[in-house]
Order: C-alpha cells, then sequence, then structure tokens
C-alpha cells in the first residue's frame, strides 16, 4: 500500500491537457485541482487531442500493468518512455516542473495522512478478511492486493483485476466507507 509518482505524474498530465474520463478505470479528477491549459499549437502537428489521449492512455495502461514496480520517490519519466508518443511527450515536457512539483507534494500529503492514519486501511482488511473466514469456516486462500493511495476528488475506490485497488486518499480516513469498498473485493480473492 502506497502512493505511486508515476501515477501521480500521469494524472496531472490527464487534468492538466483537460482529458478527464480517459483511461481505464476512468477515475475522478485529482484533488487539489490542475489548471487545464490549451495544447492545441502544441501537439496539433503530431496528430492533436485525439492522438495525446490515445498515447496518453497506452502510457496509463502501462503504469497499471507495472504498478509493482512504480515508487513514491520523486522521478520524472524517462524521455524513454515515450518513444513513439510524440503528443505525449510534448506535453509531458512543457509540463515537467509543475507536473513534478505537484506530484512530490502530493507524495508529502500521502506521508503525512498515512502518519496521521497509521494501520487504519490494515485493520479494516484484516477485519474483513476474519469475517470473511468465518464465513465460510475456512482460512483465507493466499492472494495479493495492491493498493494504490491517489488524490482524487471523489471518496472512493476502483478495482483493477486481478490484483489493484486504485483508492482515493479521501476514502483512506473513513473506516466504515473503505470497507464498504474493500468487502466485495477482498470476498472475490478470499
Amino acid at each position: 500500500m502506497g502512493t505511486s509518482f508515476p501515477m501521480l505524474v500521469a494524472l496531472y498530465l490527464r487534468d492538466s491537457a483537460e482529458m478527464l474520463g480517459a483511461g481505464l478505470p476512468t477515475l475522478a479528477p485529482v484533488e487539489p485541482r490542475v489548471h487545464g491549459s490549451d495544447h492545441h499549437q502544441l501537439i496539433s502537428e503530431v496528430g492533436g487531442h485525439d492522438a495525446l489521449r490515445i498515447e496518453w492512455e497506452a502510457w496509463w495502461e502501462h503504469l497499471l500493468k507495472t504498478h509493482a514496480e512504480h515508487s513514491q520517490a520523486p522521478s520524472l519519466p524517462e524521455t524513454a518512455e515515450f518513444v513513439g508518443s510524440p503528443a505525449l511527450y510534448r506535453v509531458a515536457s512543457a509540463h515537467r516542473g509543475a507536473a513534478f512539483s505537484w506530484a512530490e507534494d502530493r507524495v508529502r500529503e500521502h506521508t503525512q495522512q498515512q502518519a496521521r492514519n497509521s494501520g487504519a486501511v490494515e485493520t479494516v482488511v484484516e477485519s474483513i478478511i476474519r469475517d470473511r473466514e468465518a464465513t465460510l469456516r475456512r482460512r483465507a486462500r493466499s492472494f495479493t492486493l495492491s493498493m494504490v493511495i491517489l488524490p482524487l476528488a471523489e471518496p472512493r475506490a476502483w478495482f483493477r483485476e486481478p490484483d489493484l485497488v486504485l483508492v482515493s486518499h479521501q476514502l483512506v480516513s473513513h473506516p466504515a466507507a473503505l470497507r464498504n469498498y474493500l468487502e466485495p473485493i477482498l470476498e472475490l480473492l478470499i
């Protein structure tokens, strides 16, 4: 459980390019909000907004598949990540400093929130597992579930099969609501 610096940068770029609704699962806007920018002149000669959306969604899909390798440590995406994605490369280059600073601030906030809510998520997960084991009258199967906490404006969670849950930072502070989102997911895995 933690946050992901690369995902934070990707979400910053998504919102700055006003591509809300891009990617699966469809996530809420980030919080605090990012000001949108007009990238028309920047990307018009490399496919425009449609190309940017396709390239961003491919990158997001890659980030979801490689979530276990991500770190909270601040580092900007390597140029190699954007080979074959000229529109995304241009937008990422234009917002490099702002995206880095914004993501770095979100990591700091996440660390502070973790300290305040130390063990709260683990307690909810353990409670769900114990209750499910009691209902099934057997031990839980071995499973892996990664939770990536993200600063999203909607207090909810999004399950990405087979082993990833994207959780709004708001939800972590509300154990009952967190339980409501995690319970059906854990029931599938147990």
